[in-house]
């Protein structure tokens, strides 16, 4: 057994696990109230997590959480878990599964950063809704797993005009949506508000408090902004960035 990042055949399989905390949302720890210490202890998402961070937070999980962790990436991913563990052992695996995972859990805590909000100033005009506007500032990757966005883009890729690809796609976000994902929407949007109120973009601010409002009680208004994510997701797969259109 060896170090994951000792050789060049594992070190592309330990990057590929390290990924597997962003790909899958359900790979999140328990232990949660460590994750949102340490996401606001580093403020806005304008630089990555740093490794010191991350092994903070990893001091405070045990090993039943860990394990519990590598079954879901055995579950989710053995295509991508089980060469790692057949490689360096799964002792060793788990390192940059871990890492990842924490690091994923802890960037989707962190308020995007303000530049990002102050952007959206300019096309506030052209935003369709404040739904739309909030979604543009989340990780889709949060609220969808890598499997559902390409299962996705899988269906809609037969069809013919653009409009009706996006009718595939929102049909799918909301055959998909139940309650788990609502409250995931949910806990992601809310570092959101840490951002306001961004006082170079008066417009957006407004659209973002009403945006959050909404999500945090409405049913409806949290499965939409799902739906937007989704596109997002799926648009990324394609080479593509749109600010997604409201199905309304």
């Amino acid at each position: 057994m060896c170090d994951p990042w000792g050789s060049e055949a594992s070190r592309l399989a330990a990057s590929d696990v390290f990924r597997l905390g962003e790909d899958y949302p359900v790979l999140r720890p328990r232990a949660a109230g460590e994750v949102r210490r340490a996401a606001d202890g580093l403020g806005a998402r304008d630089g990555p997590v740093p490794r010191q961070v991350v092994e903070e937070v990893w001091a405070h999980l045990d090993e039943g959480e860990v394990h519990r962790l590598e079954l879901i990436a055995g579950d989710v991913a053995p295509g991508r878990w089980r060469p790692l563990v057949d490689e360096v052992g799964p002792g060793h695996a788990r390192e940059p599964l871990i890492a990842g995972v924490l690091t994923a859990a802890i960037e989707e805590l962190r308020p995007p950063p303000r530049w990002l909000a102050a952007m959206r100033e300019a096309t506030a005009d052209d935003a369709p809704g404040p739904l739309n506007v909030l979604a543009s500032l989340l990780h889709p990757q949060s609220v969808w797993s890598i499997d559902e966005a390409r299962a996705a883009q899988t269906l809609a890729a037969p069809v013919g005009p653009f409009g009706t690809k996006l009718a595939v796609i929102v049909s799918f976000a909301r055959s998909e949506t139940e309650r788990p994902r609502l409250e995931r929407l949910r806990v992601v949007a809310e570092p959101v508000r840490g951002l306001l109120p961004v006082a170079e973009a008066p417009r957006t601010t407004a659209d973002l408090e009403e945006a959050c409002r909404l999500v945090a009680t409405d049913d409806e208004a949290a499965a939409e902004t799902c739906m937007l994510t989704l596109l997002t997701y799926v648009m990324s797969l394609e080479g593509l960035v749109m600010d997604a259109p409201s199905p309304n």
